[in-house]
């Protein structure tokens, strides 16, 4: 049976079984509903037009009812009745799924218009996207822990974070798991409280991140936007990329870094724009992490404000085809059609 007539005969079975309707005809002469005896009679609409009236909530649970048989593997998130009331009860029914995501069996979270409010951490299972309709019609916020934990294989897109003011959050518990990607996902000033960290991630296994597309207006008067740190006890290659995002620290009264890569091979950096104010900020902080070997590349991207790059001693950053005035080391780099005087 199509998706067509499986809607119409989903629509039937709901609105019969709640005793308001007795036939449901959607068919290209014309389109009625016709109530049982007692009610007002049939009332009919244009082709390609759906009358909301007394039916709609029905109609709606049937086509939710409908949808979710249809595609099985999307969660909806959002305000109508068929639909999650949180991202968190998505999780729930995900987690109670007798199939449970896979790489053969990947899962959505489609989150529709709204303003989420969140109190407590997130743990997204592994193979599964977390994703708003759109980052202007979807924000989330939350000031009592960090907003999600990953599991490794998570996707997470076109939603915006409200930033929270309390600076020991983050956005993204990296929790040491590896393979995920954060794309068009912006965590903005919210009225000058965005202070939270929007990445943090610390262990001795994780590898494989991609992060793009993203712009942070971040608020914080010191410490650490984002931090990579890798604590296996020899520098290692990780695999991460940012590409094409726009950070800006401005609001710094202490040293703050935007990005902070400690004990890390492989980190890449391109195509970026990465800003803070002069006297407290570096753009990009390679770190030893106490031991030697720690490597991180710049291309093709604009760095400004105190310290754009600065290589600690035993680190090593290459930078190409970028500007960034101001750059310095205390261990050793490699410059190629760049600028930092």
């Amino acid at each position: 049976m199509g998706a067509y007539a499986r809607i119409k005969s989903a629509i039937e079975t709901a609105a019969d079984a709640a005793g308001s309707i007795v036939k449901v005809a959607l068919g290209s002469s014309g389109n009625f509903v016709e109530y049982p005896e007692g009610v007002a009679g049939r009332r009919t609409w244009p082709t390609g037009q759906v009358w909301l009236g007394d039916t709609f909530p029905y109609i709606l649970s049937a086509i939710g009812n409908e949808f979710d048989s249809l595609y099985p593997r999307v969660w909806c998130v959002g305000g109508e009745d068929w639909m999650c009331s949180s991202i968190g009860a998505a999780v729930t029914g995900i987690n109670a799924d007798p199939v449970p995501p896979a790489a053969g069996a990947r899962v959505m979270i489609l989150i529709f218009p709204g303003y989420y409010t969140m109190t407590s951490e997130i743990t997204v299972p592994s193979w599964v996207h977390v994703k708003g309709v759109s980052k202007r019609a979807v924000q989330l916020y939350n000031n009592t822990t960090d907003m999600f934990k990953v599991s490794g294989y998570n996707w997470f897109s076109d939603f915006l974070i409200e930033g929270a003011p309390t600076t020991t959050l983050a956005a993204f518990d990296g929790d040491d798991k590896s393979n995920v990607r954060i794309a068009r996902v912006d965590m903005l000033k919210n009225a000058g409280n965005n202070k939270q960290r929007f990445i943090w991630q610390s262990g001795a296994n994780w590898e494989t991140w991609l992060i793009e597309d993203c712009i942070i207006d971040w608020y914080g008067t010191g410490g650490y936007v984002n931090l990579l740190a890798n604590t296996s006890g020899a520098a290692r290659a990780v695999d991460v990329v940012f590409n094409n995002v726009f950070f800006d620290a401005f609001q710094l009264t202490t040293w703050g870094h935007n990005i902070g890569v400690r004990a890390c091979k492989d980190v890449r950096i391109r195509n970026s724009t990465i800003r803070g104010n002069g006297g407290w900020h570096t753009g990009v902080r390679v770190e030893n992490g106490g031991i030697a070997g720690s490597v991180c590349h710049v291309r093709h991207s604009y760095l400004e404000g105190g310290v754009p790059v600065f290589g600690e001693a035993n680190t090593h950053y290459n930078l190409i085809n970028s500007d960034a005035i101001g750059a310095l080391t205390a261990g050793t780099r490699t410059l190629r059609n760049s600028s930092v005087v």
